[in-house]
């Protein structure tokens, strides 16, 4: 019987935003030092290396809260893995990657990229300064959404998000509060980022003043 000492990891770049694929083999982790995962942009995305015979640690750079988060695994589960096992955000719970079978997160990071062109074509990237950001910003809110973590003060379900060329804009349908989230640098969607929970509060109406709030230094008016 062979034994295929090889798996993938899949993570989100600080920097450049959508997933990488990346095969790692058993020799890769034969060094110390372990085995890097560097962006082809040069950001370092996660170590990989060998605790003993047993086990393997996964340290890998959080986009969200910009920690660096840490996963303590079996040996055997990590080469041995035929599914897609997720490496998670532990301050927020989010999903920032995935370490499992090759073919299925090829599958995952297709799939992604289609849905990318395709939102691009419906947008028309040439209405947006960065159309890359306002795409990964408008997933990170429908994800915010999914969870529960999207309201307004007022607890009305119905949030309009409207588009333009540097920011987007969610406005409350029933009682008009708003905030505008910049989309112009990727620095726009790190801060984000940053955010568990986005709730529409009169009289806040740009990101950084809720940013502010959740560092508890007051708002500017």
């Amino acid at each position: 019987m062979i034994l295929k000492k090889e798996t993938a990891v899949a993570l989100r770049c600080l920097d450049c935003g959508p997933f990488y694929l990346e095969k790692i083999n058993v020799f890769q982790l034969s060094d110390k030092r372990g085995c890097q995962i560097i962006c082809p942009c040069g950001q370092k995305k996660a170590v990989i290396s060998r605790l003993g015979k047993l086990n393997l640690e996964i340290c890998y750079y959080c986009p969200v809260c910009e920690k660096q988060h840490t996963q303590i695994l079996k040996t055997s589960r990590f080469w041995a893995s035929d599914s897609e096992n997720p490496l998670i955000c532990k301050s927020t719970g989010l999903n920032l990657g995935y370490f499992g079978d090759y073919h299925k997160l090829k599958e995952k990071e297709i799939k992604e990229k289609k849905e990318m062109e395709l939102l691009t074509r419906e947008l028309g990237s040439d209405d947006f300064s960065n159309p890359e950001v306002i795409l990964e910003a408008l997933d990170y809110i429908h994800d915010l959404a999914a969870e529960g973590s999207l309201h307004c003060e007022c607890q009305a379900l119905h949030i309009d998000i409207n588009l333009s060329r540097e920011n987007i804009r969610l406005e409350c349908a029933s009682c008009g509060n708003f905030v505008i989230i910049p989309t112009a640098r990727r620095q726009d969607l790190k801060n984000l980022r940053k955010l568990t929970e986005l709730k529409l509060v009169n009289n806040i109406f740009f990101l950084r003043e809720i940013l502010r709030e959740a560092d508890g230094t007051g708002v500017n008016h």
